[in-house]
């Protein structure tokens, strides 16, 4: 977590876990002093193959750099894109130029990481996670379904 000091949650399964991820997310906090080098995770951090599962803004550069750095070593990452609004208008002349500008930057964000082979998923705000997440469990496009096909 970008939010404050760098924690490790190891893996585990059931509602007690669930509920240690809900509250390491809960904890989290943006104005904190203590700001962590996650340019780089740790090789011992996580197992080989370890589904990795982002859930950022995308307005950190530190963060799309601890994912390049993932992605480079062959970890399955999924990024889910959290933030919903965009900066609000501004009254000076020159504020619908600096809007155009932070969208292409986040596009140029969202393409980077999808070159590099993850999914940006959006998260609107009427729609639950199980519904940010649904598009990954579809087949991909050609593939046959074996279970109860007629040959």
């Amino acid at each position: 977590m970008l939010g404050g000091l760098l924690r490790w949650l190891g893996p585990a399964a059931g509602d007690r876990h669930f509920y240690r991820i809900a509250e390491m997310m809960l904890a989290a906090r943006y104005d904190s002093y203590i700001t962590p080098d996650v340019g780089r995770i740790p090789r011992t951090a996580l197992p080989p193959g370890t589904l990795v599962v982002v859930f950022s803004p995308l307005l950190d550069p530190r963060g799309f750099g601890a994912i390049t750095d993932l992605r480079q070593r062959g970890f399955p990452l999924i990024v889910v894109d959290t933030l919903r609004d965009e900066p609000p208008p501004g009254t000076r002349a020159d504020a619908g130029l600096a809007l155009r500008l932070w969208r292409l930057d986040r596009t140029a964000t969202r393409t980077a990481l999808r070159d590099l082979g993850v999914p940006v998923l959006q998260w609107p705000e009427s729609t639950e996670l199980d519904g940010v997440l649904a598009p990954l469990r579809k087949p991909p496009p050609g593939l046959r379904r074996l279970a109860g096909s007629a040959s």
